[in-house]
């Protein structure tokens, strides 16, 4: 996954222009557009292969700029948010401590408040789009339901109205999605390039791993001869990862995420935001520990093809090593090496990821930990644009 940046970010009937002079913004149908930007407003018609574009008067051409508005579980269920244990559904198991992120309003640090609010706050606005399709549903319904048969007249006053309706209702689609996002411009110096790449590389490293999961409890084996000689048994399910952006936030750029049941960790350059149904939280690499270790695993499944085996137990063994001869189907299990990756935060985060490919976990956590000591760059300080 290479750095690319996108000059435009549609939100919505608006579009928003990156360009050396700073950020402008239009809004329009294709073949005419009026807009303001850092030269001041103007309007651009097009048809015909030909294209007109002239400025507008302003008063105040050099303020132009963009407003800026205020039962029991499976075992792959995500715990509730909250709980501390979990049954481990065994008598030779303790129950499993979860692994789980604090509730997402407690995620976000101090120095991302701003953002935060700004965000939160037009991602709650009530979407109004739908509202005409349900009126003219309701009437669909009324006239064909209608003692003696629909009234013709009525069918046809209805089927103007639904055309009508259609075509409102996408304005309202894109009025909604303008007043609900949030947009973002990144602008990178060759520095702050290099330094993102890096993320990026590693990231696209943890994606060809064959197997990736995500722990959600741990617990203390009270008997190992029963647990194939392990200490410590871990509840997992595969783990989702790939690349785009949070809802609501329109950014130049697309980036890495993590799904963590339902939070998604999405990996900005400045920071990294956590987004929750209809809530995000944003904190600052410097504020965020990653780290990443090599483990060993008692594998009852198949051991992925990029993963080593460095050893073998039996699914009932004594304490010197050798087969509990007591259980006729005892058979040998594999120990697979993999890599751990855990994120924590003093505000909350505490997720903890397992990979199958031995050294990507180690240089995704030290490329996130390179961009936290980049700290305050050139690549911050002209990073957002917000409609």
């Amino acid at each position: 996954m290479g750095l690319s940046f996108r000059k435009s970010v549609k939100a919505g009937p608006f579009r928003f222009n990156l360009s050396s002079s700073g950020v402008g913004v239009s809004v329009g149908a294709p073949g005419f557009r009026i807009g303001t930007g850092p030269r001041g407003n103007y309007i651009s018609m097009s048809g015909g292969g030909f294209t007109y574009r002239t400025s507008l008067s302003a008063r105040n051409p050099r303020s132009a700029s963009i407003p800026r508005p205020t039962p029991r579980m499976s075992e792959d269920a995500e715990p509730r948010q909250g709980q501390r244990f979990i049954p481990s559904g065994s008598t030779t198991v303790a129950p499993l401590e979860v692994i789980q992120s604090a509730d997402i309003r407690r995620l976000s640090d101090t120095d991302s408040a701003d953002l935060v609010e700004e965000i939160n706050s037009k991602r709650r606005k009530f979407a109004v789009w739908y509202w005409p399709l349900l009126l003219l549903a309701a009437l669909w319904l009324k006239v064909l339901q209608a003692d003696g048969g629909p009234n013709p007249v009525l069918v046809g006053v209805l089927a103007v109205m639904s055309v009508v309706g259609a075509i409102a209702c996408f304005w309202l689609y894109m009025w909604d999605e303008a007043r609900r996002s949030t947009v973002l411009f990144y602008d990178f110096d060759d520095r702050a390039v290099q330094t993102y790449e890096q993320v990026l590389s590693a990231f696209e490293e943890l994606r060809t791993c064959r197997a990736s999961w995500r722990i959600l409890a741990s617990g203390r084996v009270l008997d190992g001869r029963y647990n194939a000689g392990a200490a410590e048994t871990l509840r997992r399910k595969t783990a989702s990862l790939g690349t785009g952006g949070v809802k609501h936030v329109k950014c130049n750029i697309d980036v890495p995420w993590l799904a963590a049941g339902s939070n998604s960790f999405y990996f900005y350059p400045d920071r990294i935001f956590v987004a929750s149904g209809n809530r995000v939280a944003v904190c600052t690499y410097e504020s965020l520990d990653v780290a990443a270790r090599l483990t060993r695993f008692i594998e009852s499944d198949s051991v992925p093809g990029d993963s080593h085996v460095v050893g073998h137990t039996w699914r009932f063994v004594n304490k010197n090593g050798t087969p509990d001869r007591r259980f006729k189907s005892n058979r040998q299990i594999p120990i697979a090496q993999y890599e751990e990756l855990q994120l924590s935060s003093a505000q909350g985060i505490q997720e903890l990821y397992q990979f199958s490919k031995v050294g990507t976990a180690k240089g995704f956590a030290s490329a996130l930990s390179q961009l936290g000591r980049y700290g305050r760059s050139p690549m911050r300080e002209r990073t957002t644009a917000r409609n």
